[in-house]
């Protein structure tokens, strides 16, 4: 071999072997400012917006963090003056260990057949560009549940703590959307979602309408029959009587453990905790399942509510 094709292949020998090693002897500085944070410790959009998105999402968890620290945002908005009518409500659990929330989500009925989306004790983990959606997803786990499903746009979040309302766009199917979500619009980040329950009986009529049955219920649970196969349940939480799945719902919203979202499938038996909820969808209907002393139950055999429940849906089958 030449002596000159001997030593340009010494050079690129030397040239890769430098390029490979290198980086574990030269330390790689990285300085970014957080020119974002104003002095107030809120995040200046127009300055988060203005960086190129290469940029943006190279620092997204500084941005997020700093958002999670900034002070917190009160709202203390009252309910439009005119009589609402409550059409369906949920409570606002945790999108994950990180992002956070609570209180109740309520959708209202206003005289003119507008829509309102209030909130009540409500407070979520600070957040960078959180706005709120009315999602077609029942219970939203993954931001792919709230994108992929559809969803609009009630507005900007207010306050990520306090009561507050959001007017439903006019031209809004209610009965097409399922659950209410903070969304940070700028990472496409779930923060917490609220599934809605429908408030409506059989007859679609309040507790005071019910035939034959103008006063309240004695116990959580208590069943009421309207025929051999339909009954109401009493729920003593929102004083209400209620569809048996709706009834179920409600429970579920209130346990102490997780609410998995409705599905064929259980989830993995190892992530589930004491006293998670999970409304299992069969062919034969739906049965709302309760993890229980280290095993799923049938929540209607678990509070022993009445024997309709144990008939209701799929619940005489799960177990098959």
């Amino acid at each position: 071999m030449k002596p000159l094709a001997i030593l340009v292949a010494i050079v690129v020998v030397l040239a890769a072997g430098w390029f490979f090693v290198s980086p574990l002897f030269i330390d790689e500085t990285v300085d970014e400012s957080l020119d974002f944070v104003l002095d107030s410790g809120r995040i200046d959009m127009e300055a988060v917006m203005s960086m190129p998105e290469t940029q943006r999402q190279s620092m997204k968890q500084s941005i997020m963090d700093a958002a999670a620290d900034a002070p917190d945002t009160t709202a203390a908005e009252a309910m439009p003056d005119a009589v609402p009518t409550v059409v369906a409500e949920g409570r606002f659990v945790d999108a994950d260990v990180i992002h956070k929330g609570s209180g109740r989500a309520l959708l209202y009925r206003l005289p003119d057949d507008s829509h309102v989306v209030r909130f009540e004790d409500f407070r979520t983990t600070n957040g960078p560009a959180l706005v709120v959606y009315l999602a077609r997803h029942p219970s939203p786990s993954s931001a792919a549940d709230v994108t992929d499903g559809g969803f609009v746009k009630l507005g900007d979040l207010k306050g990520n703590v306090g009561n507050q309302n959001y007017r439903v766009p006019d031209a809004t199917d209610i009965s097409e959307y399922n659950s209410v979500v903070i969304w940070c619009e700028l990472f496409g980040v779930l923060f917490s979602p609220a599934a809605l329950m429908r408030i409506e009986t059989l007859a679609g009529a309040g507790a005071a309408d019910v035939p034959g049955k103008t006063t309240p219920g004695e116990r959580d649970g208590q069943v009421y029959r309207l025929s051999e196969s339909n009954f109401l349940a009493w729920d003593a939480e929102r004083e209400r009587w209620l569809e048996p799945e709706a009834f179920w719902r409600s429970f579920a919203a209130r346990s102490e453990g997780r609410q998995w979202p409705a599905g064929s499938e259980y989830p993995p038996f190892a992530d589930v905790g004491e006293h998670d909820t999970f409304l299992v969808q069969t062919d034969k209907g739906p049965c709302l399942m309760h993890f229980f002393h280290g095993r799923w139950r049938r929540a209607n055999d678990v509070w022993r509510w009445d024997d309709a429940f144990n008939r209701y849906g799929a619940c005489p089958y799960v177990f098959d």
